[in-house]
C-alpha cells in the first residue's frame, strides 16, 4: 500500500523514465541550468517517502519499498551505462575520427574491383622550360590493377605504364615493352618522365595518407560530378599534412574529397609545397571521370603495345 504521498507505481515510472531521458539528452546536447533544474525535480519526487505509514501493511510495504529502491537503484545504473555509452558514441564521432574513418573507407572501396578512370594533372618546373603541365589517364581495377596514358615528348604516341597481379609493364612510344617487377617500373618511370608511381595509384596513395599524415576533417563540399554531366557529388573533404618532411620527395599536402553515399575518392591533390625557384614537380591533381567498364585485357601491355614484338623482361 502507498502512503498518501508516495506517487503511484505508473507515475513512478514514468518519472524514472523521464530521468533516464533527461540525462541522456543532457549528454547529446547540453543546454542551460534549466536542463539541471528538470533533473533535480526528478530525483525530488523519486525521494519522496510516505508522510503516514500504515503500520498493519508494514511488512508489505517494506517489501515494496526495497523493490522499489532497487528498481530506482537499477534505473540509476541504466542511465550511468547509458550516459557512458553515449559520451563514449560522441568520442568515436570527432572530427580525427571521422577524417580518418573517411579514409579508410575510401581505401576500402580503393581496393574493391571495380574499373574507374581517373583524370591527372601533373605540374612539374624544369630547367629552362619553368612551368609545364602534363594531362594523363590513370585506370585503376582494384588494389594491383592500374594503368597510366602519360604524354610523350617524342613521335609515336603516348607512354603507357601499369600493372595487374603478376607483373609490372611500361610500353613507351618508341622502343622495346619492358615487363618486370615494382623496382623495374620505378626506376624507368623515374628516369623518362615526371611521374612517382606511388602517387598515381589510389590504393597506395590513400594507404600513406593514412600512415604518414596528420589527418583533419574540413568542411563538406559539392563538386562538379564528372562522370555525370550536370550533377553535383556531395563529398566529404578530408586534409592530410605530412608528419616528418625532411629529406624526402613525399608530398607535404594532401586533400581527399570522397563521396558521401559511397566512400568513393572522387578528387585528391597533391601539393609539395615548393619555395619559389626550385625545380620539381610542385601540384598532382586527380579528378574521377568514369566508372565505365574496361576491356578485360586493358591492364595487360598487350592492350598498348599495337603489335609490337620486341619485348624486354626484367624482373
Amino acid at each position: 500500500m502507498n502512503g498518501p504521498t508516495d506517487p503511484p507505481e505508473d507515475a513512478r515510472r514514468e518519472i524514472e523514465l523521464g530521468m533516464v531521458e533527461a540525462l541522456l539528452r543532457q549528454t547529446l546536447h547540453p543546454e542551460p541550468a534549466a536542463r539541471e533544474a528538470r533533473i533535480v525535480r526528478l530525483l525530488d519526487a523519486l525521494e519522496q517517502e510516505p508522510s503516514q505509514p500504515d503500520v498493519a501493511a508494514a511488512p508489505v510495504a517494506g517489501k515494496r519499498a526495497g523493490s522499489r529502491r532497487l528498481r530506482r537503484w537499477a534505473t540509476f545504473a541504466a542511465a550511468a551505462c547509458l550516459v557512458l555509452a553515449a559520451a563514449m558514441w560522441l568520442q568515436s564521432t570527432s572530427p580525427d575520427r571521422q577524417a580518418h574513418a573517411t579514409v579508410q573507407r575510401s581505401l576500402q572501396g580503393s581496393e574493391q574491383a571495380v574499373p574507374r578512370q581517373y583524370r591527372f594533372l601533373s605540374v612539374v618546373r624544369r630547367p629552362l622550360i619553368g612551368r609545364r603541365e602534363i594531362e594523363g589517364d590513370l585506370y585503376v581495377d582494384g588494389a594491383r590493377r592500374f594503368a597510366v596514358r602519360y604524354p610523350s615528348l617524342l613521335p609515336g604516341g603516348d607512354i603507357w605504364l601499369g600493372g595487374n597481379d603478376q607483373e609490372r609493364w611500361v610500353v613507351p612510344a618508341i622502343g622495346p615493352v619492358q615487363i618486370g617487377d615494382e623496382r623495374m617500373l620505378q626506376h624507368w618511370a623515374a628516369e623518362r618522365t615526371d611521374l612517382t608511381t606511388p602517387y598515381l595509384h589510389i590504393t597506395t596513395l590513400l594507404q600513406r595518407m593514412t600512415q604518414d599524415f596528420e589527418l583533419e576533417l574540413l568542411p563538406d563540399e559539392a563538386i562538379p560530378d564528372l562522370t555525370t554531366p550536370g550533377r553535383t557529388i556531395d563529398c566529404r573533404r578530408v586534409r592530410g599534412i605530412l608528419r616528418d618532411p625532411a629529406g624526402d620527395r613525399r608530398p607535404r599536402q594532401i586533400d581527399l574529397w570522397a563521396d558521401r553515399a559511397s566512400g568513393v575518392a572522387c578528387r585528391l591533390v597533391l601539393d609539395w609545397r615548393l619555395p619559389p625557384g626550385q625545380l620539381g614537380r610542385s601540384l598532382l591533381t586527380l579528378e574521377l571521370v568514369s566508372q565505365e567498364a574496361l576491356p578485360p585485357e586493358w591492364f595487360e601491355p598487350s592492350a598498348h603495345e599495337g603489335g609490337r614484338a620486341n619485348i624486354s623482361t626484367e624482373f
